[in-house]
C-alpha cells in the first residue's frame, strides 16, 4: 500500500512537473536563434498568454488602427516607424521575448529583425498578424 501512494504522489508531481515544463518550452521554443524562424503562429501566441507567462506584446501598428481593435494583453504600442527612437520604452532585459504584432505581420517582422539587430535575443513576429488572430476566430478589444 506504501508504495502505490509513494507512485500515486510521484505521479502526480511528474504530471506539474511536466505540465510547468511544457509552458517553459513553449516560451524558449517559441522563438529559435535562426532569424527565417521567428514567426509563431497566432495559436502559440494564445497558448502563451493563456498560460500566465510573463508576455511582452509590443503592437506596431499606427494609433487609429491600435483605437480600432487590439488585444487585451498588448504591453505596448510603438509603430513600427518610431521603433528605433523608443527603444528605452521596451524591457532593459535583451532576453527577454518580445512578440511583434501588425495588421498582417509585414510591419512586425521588420520589427522584429530590427529588435534583434540591435540586441533583443528573443524578438519574434506574429505571423499573419492581427488578422490572422482575428480570422482564427479569437478574442479581440475594440474601442
Amino acid at each position: 500500500m506504501e508504495d502505490l501512494q509513494l507512485s500515486n504522489h510521484a505521479g502526480r508531481f511528474l504530471n506539474r512537473l511536466l505540465g510547468t515544463a511544457l509552458g517553459a518550452a513553449l516560451i524558449l521554443l517559441a522563438c529559435s536563434d535562426s532569424p527565417a524562424d521567428r514567426n509563431i503562429s497566432v495559436e502559440t501566441l494564445r497558448d502563451l498568454a493563456q498560460a500566465d507567462t510573463a508576455l511582452y506584446l509590443l503592437d506596431v501598428r499606427a494609433a487609429a488602427e491600435y483605437e480600432r481593435v487590439h488585444l487585451s494583453f498588448t504591453s505596448s504600442r510603438i509603430p513600427l516607424d518610431s521603433l528605433e527612437y523608443a527603444l528605452d520604452l521596451l524591457p532593459k532585459d535583451r532576453d527577454v521575448s518580445i512578440y511583434c504584432l501588425c495588421a498582417v505581420g509585414q510591419r512586425s517582422s521588420r520589427a522584429a529583425a530590427y529588435l534583434s539587430s540591435v540586441g533583443y535575443k528573443n524578438a519574434c513576429n506574429i505571423d499573419g498578424g492581427l488578422k490572422a488572430w482575428v480570422d482564427a476566430g479569437f478574442e479581440v478589444t475594440k474601442d
